[in-house]
């Protein structure tokens, strides 16, 4: 199965609105309710997802489905491309789990609440 690099971007502008916690719900739910892939990395920071995937289904019924919870007036626009070896899927990984390290908001990756990356 090809992974799939998925992003766009939440409704508002920050963690606090809620934005951010529907997002994840919404990424956690493509996998474990609706089955639609199998979700490899994840992070939200400030309002952008990114997300990378094995895919279940097509694109546009992945976004439409995670999305309808955040977007109910319209949907995103998205980005996506797949994924060309195992070399660049282990790239995506790190930069996404170290993203919110980089951008100052927590000095450990497992810190950010909105992240694959994340321990209780």
């Amino acid at each position: 199965m090809t992974p799939l690099f998925l992003t766009w971007q939440l409704p508002g502008a920050s963690h606090a609105n809620g934005a951010a916690q529907a997002g994840k719900k919404g990424i956690q739910s493509g996998e474990s309710r609706l089955r639609l892939y199998d979700l490899r990395s994840w992070v939200i920071v400030n309002n952008e997802v990114r997300m990378l995937v094995y895919p279940k289904a097509g694109v546009s019924h992945i976004m439409q489905s995670i999305t309808k919870t955040t977007h109910r007036a319209t949907p995103p626009t998205y980005q996506y491309r797949w994924i060309r070896s195992s070399l660049e899927c282990a790239e995506l990984v790190w930069f996404m789990e170290r993203f919110p390290v980089q951008a100052g908001l927590v000095s450990r990756p497992e810190q950010w609440p909105w992240s694959s990356a994340h321990t209780e």
